[in-house]
């Protein structure tokens, strides 16, 4: 995970966590832009291949 999304976060539960850990992965994947990719989103390169 970057460490911009965690800057600071003190999760009170285990389940606090296992919920922005998976919120970060539907960010990474499905909204998050990657140069190396064409700047396109995981799920659309894949879709394009």
């Amino acid at each position: 995970m970057k460490r911009e999304w965690l800057a600071g976060v003190l999760y009170q539960t285990r389940e606090d966590a296992i919920q922005d850990v998976q919120a970060y992965m539907v960010y990474y994947n499905s909204r998050r832009l990657h140069t190396t990719l064409g700047n396109m989103t995981p799920q659309e390169f894949e879709k394009s291949t």
